[in-house]
């Protein structure tokens, strides 16, 4: 018997730090989950049941910041230079860095976590996917112009999945999209797009 226990347990342990290791990784992004399979995903019909989706509050602050605020509470400040926000700092800031409109060198302290949408090593894209309370957080990387020629993933989109909703801040997009930009990207549910005559998203569109 106690032979049987002494075996059982490594084994016991093992699952224990297989599930913590699950729980940890950010889930599969249920924004690219149908724009990878169209045009050959077949919707299944359903009988729609009475329910009231949790609610997601996005408010305009200035410029290109959007505070999205989630069920869960967490505040998100899109392309964040610094704006006084309604409530305090937020949890999460995203920053992009074509002008200082877009950005800050002086970001608040109080601002739990700063994402950049460039990378902070010469050569290097950023690279985000983290889950903050009941949002999954990732970005698409895209050039930016710089001098008269453009900077490889100058620029992040960043996509926040959040209550059955995927929610998309271009930044500072310069140029076209790439069909594998699209992809990456996959459904969106709520666009905000720069227009100052230079975004060309109208002629690509993301899976909806």
């Amino acid at each position: 018997m106690l032979r049987q226990l002494a075996m059982l347990v490594p084994a016991v342990l093992v699952l224990a730090a297989a599930n913590a290791a699950a729980q940890s990784r950010p889930p599969v992004s249920q924004c690219q989950a149908i724009a990878a399979r169209l045009p050959d995903v077949k919707f299944a019909s359903f009988v729609p049941i009475a329910y009231e989706a949790p609610e997601v509050t996005i408010t305009f602050i200035g410029h290109s910041t959007y505070l999205i605020e989630t069920p869960g509470g967490v505040r998100i400040a899109t392309d964040y230079s610094g704006f006084l926000l309604p409530g305090g700092p937020p949890d999460v800031a995203t920053m992009n860095k074509a002008h200082e409109s877009h950005f800050t060198l002086s970001p608040d302290p109080e601002i739990g976590l700063i994402l950049h949408g460039w990378g902070d090593s010469p050569g290097e894209a950023a690279d985000h996917d983290l889950v903050i309370g009941d949002t999954y957080i990732r970005n698409v990387t895209t050039d930016i112009r710089a001098w008269g020629s453009f900077e490889e993933d100058g620029n992040s989109i960043f996509i926040f999945e959040v209550a059955g909703l995927c929610i998309g801040h271009l930044g500072h997009l310069h140029h076209e999209l790439t069909d594998s930009h699209i992809m990456e990207i996959g459904r969106l549910d709520v666009v905000m797009v720069p227009v100052d005559g230079a975004s060309l998203w109208g002629r690509k569109a993301c899976a909806t």
